[in-house]
């Protein structure tokens, strides 16, 4: 899943180029000198000094519970290991321990599947949680990684969840109304400034992060920032 379009500021912009995609794309044309073409790298719609699409980059994170995360399962590692091994399937064994035969194989293989895994684009990397949520973070992690790509430096989407973490006080399931069908929005409360636990302005406080059906979302709402 892909994002096609983004809507701030009163507009919509083309969101279909993903910031990461284009990076790797340039430093391909760039290894190859002067026979590189910068036309073959696609341009970006959005701008990313933009204060509104920073605010939005931020809002989509700490808005969203879904995440990067791969597991190889073993019927999986298993087809790797016949596969790298040219042997029938039915060799390798369904369960695996420790001492026991082809463990090695299985914890070398288990490692190759997620080295394979992170090095692939997020665009291309697996998600868990709420699947409607996997095109917004495939699209904000690589702006939250400015030490990687050049955006905001901000350690990805952990490092601003982290920065920003549920409200004070509260479980984490408090502080979170999941999305569903009846609702049609899903709504999170984030501590904006973890370091103080007396805030004495709007900014330091709680804040409430909500995404969802337009209708939903804007009837909730008394201003916005332009």
């Amino acid at each position: 899943m892909s994002l096609s379009q983004i809507f701030y500021d009163m507009r919509s912009v083309d969101a279909s180029a993903n910031w990461e995609i284009v990076k790797r794309l340039e430093e391909i044309e760039k290894k190859k000198g002067e026979d590189g073409n910068m036309k073959n790298v696609p341009s970006v719609a959005y701008d990313i000094d933009d204060e509104g699409f920073k605010a939005l980059v931020r809002t989509i994170a700490l808005s969203t519970t879904s995440f990067f995360a791969y597991t190889a399962s073993n019927d999986e590692i298993r087809a790797k290991i016949a596969k790298d091994g040219k042997i029938n399937i039915n060799s390798v064994p369904k369960d695996f321990a420790e001492g026991q035969a082809m463990w090695a194989e299985y914890c070398d293989t288990k490692k190759k599947m997620i080295e394979i895994e992170e090095a692939k684009p997020y665009t291309k990397r697996c998600v868990q949680g709420d699947a409607s949520e996997t095109g917004l973070i495939k699209f904000c992690q690589p702006l939250l990684m400015g030490d990687k790509y050049g955006c905001y430096n901000e350690k990805g989407l952990n490092g601003v969840r982290d920065q920003f973490p549920y409200a004070r006080g509260v479980d984490d399931v408090d502080a979170i109304i999941p999305f569903s069908s009846d609702i049609k929005f899903n709504l999170q409360v984030r501590d904006m400034c973890k370091e103080n636990q007396s805030p004495s302005t709007a900014e330091e406080n709680a804040w409430i992060f909500i995404k969802g059906a337009p209708e939903r979302v804007l009837g909730r709402c008394k201003t916005i920032l332009v």
